[in-house]
């Protein structure tokens, strides 16, 4: 998957990604796949110690449901933030789930939110290689997310 090693490359020069949106990601065929690549390079921000240095305004709203952001941007509310690196991989995990399903987590329902609440939303590929990869990408405390596939 393109997304994964972009994430990776752009984490190897200190650049992460703050969140992904369907508009921001282009698809190419090959041959035999398709590539996914994020083009939006409005959503980099440097990292610091691990740390995504958030010192411009990104637009929270999901009036056409195509935002996928993780629970603790949610709560950020002034600018300069920061936000652990691993937000784009809870963000990644849920685009993933969105495109399987169709289901998305409620975003400004924080509160009410549990590791649960997105695995109901994987269930059609529940026990899946996948599964098990998404689920490791969207454990709600950043620090113990991490994105592999398998």
């Amino acid at each position: 998957m393109a997304l994964k090693k972009q994430i990776e490359l752009l984490k190897n020069e200190n650049i992460g990604i703050l969140y992904f949106d369907l508009n921001d990601i282009l698809v190419v065929k090959n041959d035999v796949y398709y590539d996914f690549y994020f083009v939006n390079k409005s959503m980099l921000f440097d990292i610091n110690d691990d740390m995504i240095q958030i010192d411009k305004i990104f637009n929270k709203s999901d009036k056409i449901n195509q935002k996928f952001l993780s629970p603790e941007l949610i709560i950020i509310n002034k600018i300069p933030s920061i936000s652990h690196f691993t937000c784009s991989y809870f963000s990644l995990a849920n685009l993933v789930a969105f495109c399987i399903n169709g289901n998305k987590l409620d975003y400004f329902k924080i509160h009410d939110w549990c590791e649960d609440d997105l695995e109901k939303i994987m269930e059609p590929i529940h026990g899946t290689k996948l599964f098990y990869s998404l689920k490791r990408a969207s454990v709600l405390v950043p620090e113990k997310r991490y994105l592999l596939w398998i």
